[in-house]
C-alpha cells in the first residue's frame, strides 16, 4: 500500500519552509500533506475511482 522514499527530506528542502513559517505554523502544512499522502494512498489501493491506466477506466 505504500512505499517509503529512498531517503528523508533533505535540510535544504526542509529550511525552505522553515524560513517562512514560525514554529507553530511549520506543523500546520507538515499536517495537511500528511493527510492528503494518506487518503491518495488509500484511494490508490482501494480504487474507489477509475486510475489512468486501469484496464477497465
Amino acid at each position: 500500500m505504500t512505499r517509503i522514499a529512498d531517503s528523508e527530506v533533505s535540510q535544504d528542502i526542509w529550511n525552505q519552509p522553515a524560513a517562512q513559517l514560525d514554529k507553530k505554523e511549520l506543523p500546520h502544512p507538515v499536517w495537511d500533506i500528511a493527510i492528503i499522502n494518506t487518503w491518495t494512498r488509500i484511494g490508490a489501493t482501494t480504487r474507489p475511482w477509475p486510475l489512468p491506466g486501469d484496464a477497465n477506466s
